[in-house]
């Protein structure tokens, strides 16, 4: 864990040197260094402002910078008492409405030494400081790193949740809409989705584009040289993705040869950072219970190893997605089975019966993480996900069982 996701009061003074060090992380929109504090206690108050009305951030106390990266000897402040309260005071002496932190003050051994790790949450509210009564956002520029909010984006601040989930779930809709859209040209209809499983990561209160609509070609191109994800071995006709709005869009129609399935997938990425994958996961496969004389009948079975690749390749795109977009915020997971009502789990029996099948026509789940849980934590959200999804098609799979088959069908 990094001191992005690592429990506050763990973070320890050798954590931050580690940090420095090792990632070399540049300032930017969800990271500021400062030498120690400042003069002026409105110049921290404004940065811890901006972090909480745009997406959050650390700050780090005791760490020097030179453009913008930490620069060495990396020793902190001088330790004395009441750190932790002095932190304290310029939030809630400078800000309105105070924004609550995680404040940890690391000492070194000999306690000579600390570095102060103040981790902002992104915040509801709009926060000004008392001084100008002015509202200021982060831009991630390290050259005028906070900037005063426009009345237009003072408004979103105010009502931002409310105006975020609505926009949240207008990219979704268009998404969905440009899927079923396709699925109408090429004559598939409901029963040529049976197991439609959808997952989606966006950021959690998207309010702005992340990078312009013309760049996120380059980013899936980045992406393509480190994955094989946008270019598969399945014995699939792909057809040329399609510029869209706000992104790029591919649905790949399956071959005759492949008529297992009736589309082989369907992927689109924006500028908000919404990534969207679906596969359907349910496959016609001969009953092994049958009489005598007689074809086999064809029974609907959900796949295991469809599944745990979908997710576990859905979330090492995203992160690849967010890391070239650099974002660093609060993302918003969703995954959605439907239509499989009768199919049957992946228990792995020979015979199959009516008690197997599956009595829900859909399941759906989401969870929130930040982009440093999922980078730092990938293979445990993963499992969860896959835990949570096996149980709801009632299969019981130990946590190790289903790293085991991670590990097997797609390594993270």
């Amino acid at each position: 864990m990094s001191i992005f996701t690592k429990p506050i009061n763990d973070i320890k003074y050798e954590d931050v040197i580690d940090f420095c060090e090792k990632d070399q992380m540049p300032e930017g929109s969800f990271l500021e260094y400062k030498e120690d504090f400042p003069p002026d206690n409105e110049k921290l108050a404004k940065t811890i402002a901006a972090f909480a009305n745009t997406q959050g951030g650390v700050l780090l106390i005791g760490v020097d910078e030179r453009d913008g990266r930490p620069i060495p000897p990396y020793a902190g402040i001088q330790h004395r008492d009441k750190l932790y309260e002095r932190v304290e005071d310029i939030i809630f002496g400078n800000i309105r409405p105070p924004v609550f932190c995680e404040i940890q003050v690391a000492p070194n051994s000999d306690k000579t030494k600390a570095f102060i790790v103040v981790r902002v949450p992104q915040s509801n509210d709009a926060h000004f400081l008392n001084k100008d009564r002015a509202t200021y956002i982060r831009t991630g520029r390290s050259s005028h790193p906070e900037d005063v909010a426009t009345p237009q984006h003072v408004e979103w601040l105010v009502d931002r949740r409310k105006r975020s989930v609505e926009l949240r779930e207008q990219i979704r809709f268009k998404a969905e809409e440009r899927f079923l859209n396709a699925c109408s040209l090429y004559s598939i209809g409901k029963e040529g989705l049976k197991g439609l499983c959808s997952v989606s990561i966006i950021p959690l209160y998207p309010q702005k584009p992340l990078a312009t609509y013309q760049e996120v070609p380059k980013i899936i191109e980045k992406i393509k040289t480190q994955s094989n994800y946008f270019c598969t071995d399945y014995p699939f006709y792909f057809y040329e993705a399609k510029r869209v709005q706000g992104g790029i869009s591919q649905f790949g129609k399956a071959e005759e040869a492949a008529k297992r399935f009736s589309f082989s997938h369907f992927w689109e990425l924006n500028h908000f950072g919404f990534f969207l994958h679906k596969e359907c996961i349910v496959a016609e496969i001969p009953n092994m219970l049958s009489v005598a004389g007689q074809e086999k009948p064809k029974i609907p079975e959900i796949t295991k190893p469809k599944i745990i690749s979908l997710i576990c390749l859905s979330c090492k795109t995203a992160l690849k997605f967010y890391r070239e977009l650099g974002y660093w915020g609060v993302l918003r997971f969703q995954i959605r089975i439907e239509n499989i009502l009768g199919a049957i789990p992946p228990i792995g029996w020979a015979y199959r019966s009516d008690s197997c099948k599956v009595i829900d026509n859909d399941i759906q789940s989401s969870r929130e993480f930040s982009f440093k849980e999922l980078e730092d934590n990938l293979e445990n959200i993963v499992t969860g996900i896959l835990h949570e999804v096996f149980w709801s098609i009632g299969v019981q799979e130990e946590e190790k069982n289903i790293k085991d088959a991670i590990r097997k069908v797609e390594p993270l």
